[in-house]
């Protein structure tokens, strides 16, 4: 079958992708200068391949490959995402955490797409990948010219924002010449509101993300933290919205066309005592299906104790004291100093 660019978009419109292209999996020297300046600066983080060679070349995932297929899907809705509202005793989540796991949704639309090129083309193979490979999917999505940079190194769709989730494909399958694109990186202007409102100075160079100080990447982190970010962090369970939040691309974007990522109210919180009380069993039966789900009950419970400390709630210490004596360090520490932070708050009122 001879397919076409706009052929190939109406399949991935079909199953609620906003944007695809296609580009040829060559390797990127351009990109190896980028990754090599990361590792020199230490900018690299534990949740990336450590390995360059296989963040740019295409052939070590698939020796066969000739193609690479990059979508874009936006898990924005136009529901409200107002978090101040939340309930006592619970803490915050970022918008791509509100809802279903968007890996599971978007790994399952990817496959339809593959599955009706397959059914034409059925001696093609084919590999996916959403936010879980080596290669480097914002380069990918910015050579298929599917978007550009913005200065909080978000990767930002001219229509859809930054609310967005890149996943790719490898595949064997050779297509028309003039569907592949190969496209120089765009970047936004010179705003700088996502820099500005960080509170933590961590887009203090633009296009660049200082992992050490951004909130959603330390609250990620497994251990213990320091007591400046437990401070920094408030009630943050899993991820900050704040530099997405006041990016000017945002405003008036569309609601996703995939309704898998519409989410129940409760879903913007999280009930503090309760995943503190969970066993493991309990907490992957609640929350597997969420993008936090991965991280794990201990991390979530030291972010629910350190959570519990900065709301400075007197009710809350019945439930902080049960940890107080933990064997886990980051545990029993982070409990022993929320205790001390409400304590602390209620000396101040």
């Amino acid at each position: 079958m001879k397919w076409t660019i706009e052929k190939l978009r109406q399949i991935a419109l079909s199953s609620n992708i906003i944007e695809i292209g296609v580009i040829r999996p060559e390797k990127s020297e351009h990109l190896r200068k980028i990754l090599l300046q990361r590792h020199r600066d230490q900018r690299v983080t534990a949740f990336e391949e450590q390995e360059i060679e296989r963040r740019i070349n295409p052939a070590l995932l698939m020796p066969s490959v000739k193609t690479i297929i990059v979508a874009l899907m936006s898990y924005h809705t136009l529901q409200s995402s107002d978090v101040s509202k939340r309930p006592s005793l619970y803490g915050t989540l970022a918008r791509c955490a509100f809802g279903t796991d968007y890996h599971r949704i978007f790994h399952s639309r990817m496959k339809e797409v593959m599955l009706e090129l397959e059914r034409c083309e059925p001696d093609m193979d084919w590999n996916i990948y959403v936010d879980t490979g080596p290669l480097v999917d914002r380069h990918l999505a910015a050579t298929a010219g599917l978007g550009f940079f913005g200065r909080n190194n978000c990767f930002i769709h001219p229509r859809y924002g930054s609310f967005i989730v890149i996943g790719y494909a490898l595949t064997n399958l050779e297509l028309d010449e003039q569907m592949y694109a190969s496209q120089p990186y765009e970047k936004c202007g010179e705003c700088g509101t996502c820099q500005s409102s960080c509170p933590v100075n961590a887009l203090k160079i633009p296009f660049q993300i200082d992992q050490n100080r951004c909130l959603s990447h330390r609250l990620q982190q497994k251990g213990m933290m320091r007591e400046k970010t437990l401070k920094e962090t408030g009630v943050m369970m899993y991820g900050c919205d704040i530099c997405q939040d006041v990016c000017p691309h945002n405003r008036g974007v569309p609601s996703t066309p995939e309704p898998l990522f519409e989410y129940p109210e409760e879903g913007k919180w999280l009930d503090l005592p309760e995943l503190l009380q969970m066993s493991n069993r309990e907490f992957n039966r609640r929350f597997r299906s969420r993008s936090f789900g991965w991280r794990g009950r201990r991390v979530m419970q030291r972010n629910a104790l350190k959570s519990l400390g900065n709301l400075g709630e007197e009710e809350a210490l019945s439930y902080i004291e049960a940890f107080l004596e933990d064997q886990r360090n980051e545990i029993r520490w982070t409990a022993q100093w929320a205790a001390r932070q409400i304590k602390l708050l209620e000396e101040k009122k």
